[in-house]
């Protein structure tokens, strides 16, 4: 209702068990700060571009936080980067920019070796987290419907999207 973005995650290798990250979006643009679940307390702020923080999601082993951020340009012309944040030391592992790209989530496989995100002409950006390298980008089967849902399945082979209004779900191997 006040405009945040918050994810829930955190990693036992930190001593906190559940870790809240919370992104304003209509006090600070490109904000993220880090709260300990149990206690409230503030952990951390930072600062991850000029535009907006779009999403937050965490690693299914909770010890990377994606921030999707939206970059600030000229009107109409969009870009949006995801920075990987090492929850465990407090810093950026990695950015992989999107030029030219528009999209709000993304979503980890299950074993977090692969980050997909959705770009709002359809297509599915993929990223191999091990190689720090792009995969193919698949092809929008949604057709050009902005996505407001990504997920892998469980056992990590199919990627669910959900898009359009009303909502409609694409289900995909994205393997092959």
């Amino acid at each position: 209702p006040d405009g945040s973005i918050v994810a829930l995650g955190g990693s036992s290798a930190t001593g906190r068990d559940r870790m809240l990250a919370r992104a304003d979006q209509g006090k600070v643009p490109g904000q993220v700060s880090f709260w300990d679940a149990r206690t409230g307390a503030n952990l951390q702020t930072i600062e991850v571009g000029l535009g907006l923080v779009l999403s937050l999601t965490y690693s299914p082993n909770g010890k990377t936080l994606a921030i999707v951020n939206k970059a600030a340009r000229a009107p109409g012309n969009s870009s949006v980067s995801i920075t990987l944040w090492d929850v465990d030391k407090g810093r950026v592992k990695a950015v992989f920019p999107f030029p030219n790209a528009s999209g709000r989530f993304c979503a980890f496989t299950p074993d977090g070796n692969v980050l997909a995100f959705d770009c709002s002409d359809g297509r599915i950006f993929l990223v191999d987290l091990q190689k720090g390298a792009p995969l193919p980008p698949l092809k929008g089967s949604a057709g050009g419907l902005l996505t407001d849902r990504i997920r892998f399945t469980s056992d990590g082979n199919r990627l669910i999207v959900r898009h359009g209004q009303p909502p409609s779900i694409t289900v995909r191997n994205w393997r092959n």
